[in-house]
């Protein structure tokens, strides 16, 4: 299993005092700041992707979890803290996390691995190696903050739009997995989840 190392997860992990194993991976959300400085206009993502800084290229992001754990995070580019992190490069397997919220605030995400490069302009199903999805809540005046991680075994990643032409890049699909465990001795039932996606991004640019 191949694994993501998630720095701004981390961080917000180190910021409350919690620690972090050397087997975290998955999906962070932007800061405030980073946030503030996207409204000056496009972030560009780079032809392969930001790698561990997150862009605001993301239109919309929906994940849906049920099973052991019920809830739906969405996010949009309107709002300041939806991103995008990551690399597809077309000689190594892809690893892309999208993510919403606050990093010192509630935020949640999803990342994934593929088994295989994703090519210039590919669509339709691919095979994923796992999929992670993370839920942080700050529970301010609440008591302590919550930190949930699931993880699957494998996943689908289907790309209904790919288009790496320059000037109008972007990739529109879904991410979808079955059974994810609970990870970090949460207590906890698997989880399902269904993301859909739609950012101004492609693996590669022509």
């Amino acid at each position: 299993m191949r694994p993501f190392l998630s720095i701004a997860i981390l961080l917000a992990f180190s910021a409350i005092g919690c620690t972090s194993g050397a087997e975290k991976a998955g999906a962070s959300s932007s800061s405030s700041a980073s946030a503030a400085q996207s409204a000056g206009g496009d972030e560009d993502p780079g032809e392969y992707g930001p790698g561990l800084n997150p862009v605001h290229v993301v239109r919309t992001l929906t994940i849906k979890i049920t099973g052991g754990h019920t809830e739906t995070i969405s996010g949009k580019k309107e709002d300041g803290h939806t991103t995008l992190s990551g690399g597809c490069k077309p000689d190594l397997f892809a690893n892309l996390s999208f993510d919403t919220g606050g990093l010192f605030d509630d935020h949640g995400g999803i990342g994934f691995v593929s088994n295989d490069p994703i090519k210039l302009g590919q669509t339709g199903e691919i095979d994923l190696d796992w999929v992670m999805i993370t839920m942080f809540k700050m529970n301010k005046g609440k008591g302590e903050p919550e930190s949930k991680r699931f993880m699957s075994d494998g996943g689908t990643l289907t790309l209904t739009t790919h288009d790496p032409s320059k000037g109008r890049r972007r990739i529109v699909g879904t991410i979808v997995a079955k059974n994810l465990q609970p990870k970090d001795n949460l207590q906890s039932k698997p989880v399902d989840v269904e993301a859909a996606f739609d950012a101004d991004f492609s693996c590669g640019v022509k």
